[in-house]
C-alpha cells in the first residue's frame, strides 16, 4: 500500500514548500508520497520562497523544481492526508472538501498536531506562523517546528499504512 500526503499553507512557497521537502527527506523509507499546495492562487507558478531555499540547502534538504500550486477538491480526494500550517488553512480545507465524496476525503490534521510539545500543552497554539512577513530567522524557526513534527508524522503515517 501507498499513501498520500499534502501539506497546505497559504502561497505554498514557505511552509507547505518547506515540510514537502523536509518530508520527502526524513520520511522516504515510507511509502508515501508527499507533495504541497495553498489554499491562495496568488504565489501559483512561483519558486519557493528564496529564505526558504537557503535554510533548506543550508540543512541538506532538495529545493529544485518547486513551482507553488493551489489546493483543490480534486487534489484533495487523491489524497489520504492533508497536513495544515493554521486554523485558517484547516477551514479552508474543509470548505473544499465539502464537494469531495465523503469516501474520498483524507484526513486533516494541523502540523503542530504531531509535535508532543504542542500535543501535550493546554491551550497551545498549533499555528505555524507565516515567515513570508519577517526576516531569515522566521524561516529557521518555521524548519524547527516543521521537523519537530516529523516523528509524529512518521508515526501516524506508519499506523495508516498498517505498519
Amino acid at each position: 500500500m501507498q499513501a498520500s500526503a499534502v501539506f497546505v499553507c497559504t502561497g505554498n512557497i514557505c511552509r507547505s514548500a518547506m515540510a514537502e521537502r523536509i518530508a520527502a527527506a526524513e520520511l522516504a523509507d515510507l511509502p508515501v508520497r508527499f507533495d504541497s499546495a495553498g489554499i491562495s492562487d496568488e504565489e501559483q507558478g512561483n519558486p519557493i520562497d528564496p529564505r526558504a531555499e537557503h535554510v533548506l540547502r543550508e540543512y541538506g534538504y532538495d529545493t529544485a523544481d518547486h513551482s507553488a500550486r493551489q489546493l483543490t477538491p480534486e487534489w484533495l480526494a487523491d489524497r489520504d492526508l492533508a497536513i495544515v500550517m493554521t486554523e485558517r488553512h484547516r477551514q479552508a480545507t474543509e470548505r473544499l472538501l465539502g464537494s469531495v465524496p465523503a469516501a474520498q476525503r483524507p484526513q486533516v490534521r494541523m502540523l503542530r498536531s504531531y509535535d508532543p510539545a504542542c500535543r501535550d500543552a493546554a491551550g497551545s497554539d498549533l499555528d505555524v506562523f507565516d515567515p513570508w512577513y519577517g526576516d531569515q530567522d522566521g524561516f529557521y524557526q518555521t524548519y524547527e517546528m516543521i521537523t519537530a513534527a516529523m516523528p509524529g508524522i512518521r508515526s501516524h503515517l506508519q499506523q495508516m499504512l498498517g505498519s
